[in-house]
């Protein structure tokens, strides 16, 4: 009697289980517009206590978010976005709840190359196109990859910042300290592109050795403050978000660690905050702001694409988007990027 229980007990617990992950996958659900089509997106949603929590910030998924409201007003399209975690539990159960309300092809964004596996089989196998955004996917998940073009963009930055380096330093060896975490595979192009193209203007210069970060202010922030310590012939701080270079921003104004003139810090992201410094602080030199709106389009293209038979939904293509290299902007061009990607209408350098 006391097994039948256990087994009973344990079959219950399951069940609350999966409802419970459902629930959570689709508690956050907007379903907006009218149209003779229903799109569907799957945005992931980080936990306060997840490793990279600073790696995704509010400003870009609000961002994301709005992006595609704006595109079902647009294209006359109804759509649903749904909230998810990040494992590959999350996506399965948010692109189910989206199958169950009938949608006609799906976006997904992932975290991990191996996270939308199981929800692109699942989709697949009902006949919804769906594609991926965020990490590409690992070899064997066939599905089209929408993105920044991360190596690309960080490239053309590197090459731009040596030359900047070479014109106002050139008789100077650069040493530069790089903010990173090579486990995302989004943060390793971002380094490796930078450096290479830091090398085809400049072929002699350093990278200063350190730990990996979390990539979280206070991490980047330990690191930094060590880096400098060991290292303080450092020049270029290379941040592979803004997260990272606020961190080393807020080294160099703690004062204490910078001795002389403080390393340029050149970053990846394009925040509003990272922007303000750009315009604002004298140390913050270069800025990649990615390029919402451009994913948002073309993802929405690769959808159609698959919906009108102009592309296999099993194709494994990758849609890179180009983001703008910001390297003494002006305020217009500033305010521009924000309102068309942000949906930052006013941007006040005086607050």
């Amino acid at each position: 009697m006391r097994k039948g229980l256990i087994t009973v007990s344990i079959v219950v617990a399951s069940i609350l289980l999966l409802a419970g992950t459902a629930a959570a996958a689709g508690s956050s659900e907007e379903i907006t517009g009218e149209g003779s089509r229903t799109l569907g997106i799957v945005h992931i949603t980080f936990e306060p206590t997840f490793a990279y929590n600073g790696v995704e910030y509010m400003s870009f998924g609000s961002a994301f978010r709005e992006q595609w409201r704006r595109l079902s007003r647009e294209k006359d399209f109804k759509l649903i976005q749904v909230e998810a975690g990040v494992t590959a539990n999350d996506l399965e159960f948010a692109t189910r709840r989206l199958l169950d309300l009938g949608v006609d092809a799906i976006l997904v964004f992932q975290h991990d190359p191996y996270a939308a596996g199981q929800a692109v089989r699942m989709a697949q196998e009902a006949g919804v196109p769906i594609a991926i955004h965020g990490i590409r996917p690992a070899p064997g998940i066939n599905a089209p990859f929408v993105g920044f073009s991360e190596y690309e963009t960080c490239r053309a930055l590197g090459q731009r910042v040596a030359e900047r380096f070479s014109d106002v330093a050139p008789d100077t060896m650069p040493r530069i300290l790089v903010l990173n975490n090579e486990t995302v595979q989004r943060d390793a192009n971002r380094e490796r592109g930078f450096l290479e193209g830091f090398r085809s203007r400049v072929p002699e210069f350093e990278v200063v050795a350190n730990q990996e970060d979390l990539g979280t202010v206070a991490s980047a922030l330990r690191v930094t403050e060590s880096a400098l310590l060991n290292s303080p012939e450092i020049n270029i701080i290379y941040a592979t978000s803004d997260q990272r270079g606020f961190a080393a921003a807020q080294v160099i104004r703690n004062g204490g660690i910078v001795v002389g003139e403080p390393p340029a810090i050149v970053a990846v992201g394009g925040s509003e905050a990272a922007l303000r410094n750009l315009m604002e602080e004298e140390f913050w030199q270069a800025q990649v702001a990615l390029n919402v709106r451009g994913v948002a389009e073309k993802s929405y293209e690769v959808l159609e694409m698959m919906l009108s038979g102009e592309m296999s939904m099993e194709s494994d293509r990758e849609f890179l988007v180009d983001s703008p290299i910001f390297i003494d902007p002006t305020e217009e061009e500033v305010r521009s990027y924000l309102s068309e990607n942000h949906g930052i209408m006013e941007f006040d350098l005086q607050q």
